[in-house]
């Protein structure tokens, strides 16, 4: 039975259900009183819905920390998870786990005459795991034991490579030293945004712990035995099909208006956009429907339809470069000009017609126009408009020069290739395709693959010449591409610095970024980050690409973000009436 007939059907049922709750209620005991009624109203109308979400690929972990390779479905993890605050649709940030945020020159934020910090964050009285025990300061003290051990190769990604210590002073209370200041301690795993420091259920994985990070990583708490402190608990989980989960009773900012929620693992946006159309489903999520879909949906759907679409300029989309010479092919991607020479080559606002239908947002550099910080660093980036005579100029300075077809060969003559690689995916190939394209016309010889779903870190790391990346924008990029996030073999591969780009001044200016409390000053060393980025072009910046949502006329409580943002952050608030 669709979702659509399902809740018709439902809709004719429901007062007599309800009828029969409440005279059984009466039998057994007193005459209800209007408030029991109504939670019996609301409790009865609860258990009898269902939101059927669509992802476009299946999640390797439930947990928000990262422990093993592999992608996932980040809308999906809001479902499970819950930091010490969270990220709102006004860009800020709330208090979650956490009772309140520390706030600078008090007892819960203090700065020491050596320059190290100090936070305290008091835990929620109501806080606890899906399985009833409750969250304890002591499970944050061992996120920090598991994520600060080097043989999980996360000690040297933030926050914990800043984090110099972290206790419990009591069950409920928090406190972390740091070893520098950093003003992101609001953030603390706070959305897609956040530093992801999220709380791991000691009381389950200590022992696994205890044994090594092979029993750590192989524990089934991961996957089918998840045990969070979001909005949802787990129920089951069918590998390759289809998540589902139950409304958490305990969840700290109030039980979830809508009691079951269904993820189905739906890797085709045509099929997505079946499933929307023929009622089976409500919403898709984390990009599972694409722009060609979402334009189908929304003129089949019309202004009186079952619900609306919304396309909002979201994820930037880059093009990361291999800057290690071991791994460089060919080694022409070393030269700067000749990375300079690619970026002029590009004919951004013609990609974004024929990609996007010019509802996408081309880019210069790794922060979005409506960001208020903007104007700082557009004073800063060096831009590369389409100009092909003066990109042919950076190659023949660069010792390159084109054959009698029009085509760069190397300085001592023969081809030159580069391959140009992206994620599978109708969208991702022929984004690729036309930028392959259009490079071809200007003489670069391209060869075109696909980073298949499943490759694993390395190789996702030692791609020989350009991969298309997408990601997040504005202050948050800036540790993406310092030179401790380089993957490598030292670090089981981990990092997102794929490129392996290492700059000296870029890396100053970032830690200088992460240290600031002053705004201004904060900006003005993001500033300095963008400047050494598109100076040197550490990666070429593409555009942002169309984020597209779909949500039924019945749901409500949707709270759209910040384009960065998850939409499911306030997902315990919707409700399908």
């Amino acid at each position: 039975m669709s979702v659509r007939n399902q809740s018709r059907h439902l809709l004719v049922i429901g007062p007599v259900a309800l009828f029969s709750v409440l005279a059984a209620c009466a039998q057994a005991g007193p005459t209800p009183s209007p408030g029991d009624a109504e939670r019996l109203t609301d409790r009865a109308a609860s258990a009898r819905t269902t939101m059927v979400l669509l992802a476009p690929i299946e999640t390797s972990t439930l947990s928000r920390l990262q422990l093993f390779p592999g992608g996932g479905t980040a809308e999906l993890l809001v479902l499970f998870n819950a930091g010490l605050t969270m990220a709102d649709a006004d860009g800020g940030n709330r208090p979650y786990l956490a009772e309140q945020i520390p706030q600078l020159n008090t007892e819960s934020w203090t700065l020491g005459p050596d320059g190290k910090m100090e936070t305290v964050f008091r835990l929620r009285a109501n806080a606890t795991w899906h399985d009833g025990t409750p969250l304890r300061a002591s499970d944050f003290v061992f996120t920090w034991q598991v994520v600060s051990s080097p043989d999980l190769g996360l000690a040297g990604v933030p926050p914990q490579r800043l984090m110099e210590e972290v206790s419990a002073l009591d069950d409920r209370t928090l406190r972390i030293r740091w070893s520098q200041p950093n003003p992101d301690v609001g953030r603390l795993d706070a959305g897609s945004r956040g530093l992801m420091f999220p709380p791991l259920p000691r009381h389950l994985l200590e022992a696994a712990y205890q044994q090594g990070p092979d029993a750590l990583r192989n524990h089934p708490f991961w996957t089918v035995d998840y045990v969070g402190v979001g909005p949802y608990r787990l129920d089951r989980w069918e590998s390759g099909a289809f998540v589902e989960a139950r409304a958490f009773e305990g969840h700290v900012l109030g039980r979830p208006k809508i009691e079951r929620i269904k993820v189905l693992f739906v890797p085709d946006s045509s099929a997505v956009l079946a499933h929307l159309l023929a009622g089976e489903a409500h919403s898709p999520i984390d990009t599972a429907l694409d722009l060609a879909q979402g334009l189908v949906l929304r003129d089949r759907w019309g202004d009186q339809g079952p619900g609306r679409v919304v396309f909002q300029a979201g994820t930037l989309r880059w093009t990361d470069v291999q800057h290690r010479p071991e791994y460089a092919n060919p080694g022409a991607v070393l030269d700067v000009r000749v990375r300079r020479a690619l970026a002029l080559a590009i004919d951004k606002p013609a990609m974004n017609e024929g990609l996007f239908a010019s509802m996408g947002e081309p880019s210069h550099g790794f922060v979005r126009p409506t960001k208020p910080y903007f104007p700082a660093i557009e004073a800063a980036i060096t831009r590369y408009p389409f100009d092909l005579r003066r990109s042919e100029q950076l190659m023949n300075e660069a010792g390159f020069t084109k054959d009698r077809d029009g085509s760069y060969t190397q300085p001592g003559g023969g081809p030159m290739s580069f391959e140009l690689i992206t994620n599978q995916g109708a969208e991702s190939e022929r984004e690729r395709s036309i930028l392959a394209a259009g490079w071809r016309q200007a003489g670069f010889q391209i060869e075109e693959g696909v980073r298949r779903r499943g490759t694993d870190a390395e190789a996702r790391s030692t791609y020989p010449s350009m991969s298309i990346t997408a990601g997040f924008s504005g202050i948050d990029t800036v540790t993406r591409f310092t030179s401790a996030t380089i993957p490598r073999a030292a670090n089981r591969w981990t990092g997102e610095n794929t490129g392996g780009w290492s700059n000296a001044d870029y890396d100053r200016a970032a830690a200088a970024v992460q240290s600031a409390l002053d705004r201004d000053v904060r900006i003005q060393h993001l500033a300095e980050t963008a400047r050494a980025m598109s100076e040197d072009l550490g990666a070429i910046v593409l555009h942002y690409s169309p984020k597209v949502y779909a949500f039924p006329t019945n749901l409500s409580g949707v709270k759209m973000p910040d384009p960065d943002e998850y939409v499911t952050w306030n997902i315990f608030e919707w409700e399908l009436r």
